[in-house]
């Protein structure tokens, strides 16, 4: 558990008072920090597609953002377990986990509400036998000169023992890990590249499958069907680095997903053809995921952009219906797909604030009664 190194004493009672005290913090922890839930079963997340079975179907819960209460969190949990939702995707910041530099006479780790917060949502979704899949990223400022969170870690050292930690803290918890968010927008990943976003790829994939062989590692979820992104890091070196392509196939302009792809915009959801077929070209043929997608409701006005136009709310039922029919009959290799997201937020602006099958107060919008038909009849 420690990363602190000792030097050799000379005096071998040090050595003894010293194990003694390492025990001693050990058992404390282990008392404070009580072991999460066993997942039940689950499907594989990297098996091929069969026909019929395909896309499982997911929901953003950002149940380890500070705006909800516990009571809030097992209330969403347990309508979209009703739903039939098999699968959430939550968030694991680097960042709220290790705030503060680690010392050479600490664990490495500090402790506090952030490690709570995610091992109670982790426990909470397991324990409605849902499985749990993870994005995690988002760096502390600790550990790039305060760069920012968006920010790549300045020590790939100090990625490898954070990314160690979270894959041995939640393996058997959490069933797949997602390296990053959006590397391919300076939003999420500041002045990040292909190249920079494969060596961080590239230093994840063998510590979690050291931890936890059969723990998929997914190739953090591109803007739209970044096609660009995906053939430069495949330039750079990401193949074998990886098990599942993600990708955030948003439909811009708030069409409906069956609308004609006339060029190789990445905002075309038909567009992930284009992903399918770098893949070709590179020979590596991996899963895809759709690790976000979703319309937001809300009234548009000539301010907006083309890319934050929303749609009435029964038109998002509708076209949440239908992505999900079009993966299964157009896009067999595409294995999951994670609508986003449970809940509306009201931090942020009228596009990213409605995308959520539940408004703020957790009332239902009508994508819910139509989402459960649809998973019903399957």
């Amino acid at each position: 558990m420690s990363r602190s190194t000792r030097r050799g004493a000379k005096v071998s009672l040090l050595l003894v008072l010293v194990g003694c005290l390492f025990i001693a913090a050990a058992s404390a922890f282990a008392i404070q920090v009580p072991d999460l839930p066993a997942a039940a079963g689950r499907p594989s997340a990297t098996s091929p597609p069969v026909a019929g079975q395909y896309p499982l179907v997911g929901v953003q819960f950002q149940g380890t953002w500070s705006n909800y209460t516990d009571a809030q969190r097992k209330k969403l949990l347990d309508d979209l377990v009703n739903m039939g939702v098999h699968t959430v995707r939550i968030g694991v910041s680097w960042a709220m986990l290790q705030p503060q530099q680690p010392t050479s006479t600490d664990s490495g780790w500090s402790w506090g509400w952030g490690i709570r917060r995610v091992d109670s949502v982790v426990s909470m979704a397991l324990a409605r036998g849902l499985v749990v899949h993870a994005t995690f990223g988002r760096t502390p400022a600790w550990a790039n000169g305060g760069a920012g969170e968006a920010a790549a870690p300045t020590h790939l050292s100090d990625w490898r023992r954070a990314v160690r930690f979270v894959a041995t803290r939640y393996r058997g918890k959490i069933s797949s890990w997602e390296i990053w968010n959006e590397p391919n927008l300076p939003t999420y990943f500041a002045g990040g590249t292909p190249a920079s976003y494969t060596k961080l790829l590239c230093a994840a994939y063998p510590i979690i499958h050291a931890v936890s062989k059969d723990t998929p590692v997914v190739f953090g979820g591109v803007a739209g069907n970044d096609w660009r992104f995906i053939e430069r890091s495949y330039q750079a070196g990401v193949k074998g680095c990886f098990d599942v392509l993600a990708v955030h196939p948003y439909q811009r302009w708030g069409l409906s997903p069956g609308a004609s792809t006339p060029n190789a915009d990445p905002s075309y959801f038909g567009n992930v053809s284009l992903v399918r077929q770098v893949q070709r070209r590179f020979h590596d043929l991996k899963p895809i995921w759709f690790t976000e997608f979703g319309w937001s409701t809300h009234v548009n006005s000539p301010k907006l952009l083309d890319y934050q136009r929303g749609v009435s709310e029964q038109v998002q039922a509708r076209y949440l219906v239908r992505t999900l029919e079009l993966t299964q009959q157009r896009y067999p290799y595409v294995a999951r797909a994670y609508i986003y997201e449970a809940r509306d937020e009201n931090a942020f602006d009228v596009d990213n604030d409605n995308y959520g099958l539940f408004t703020l107060s957790l009332a239902p919008k009508p994508a819910v009664a139509a989402l459960r038909e649809y998973l019903r009849a399957r």
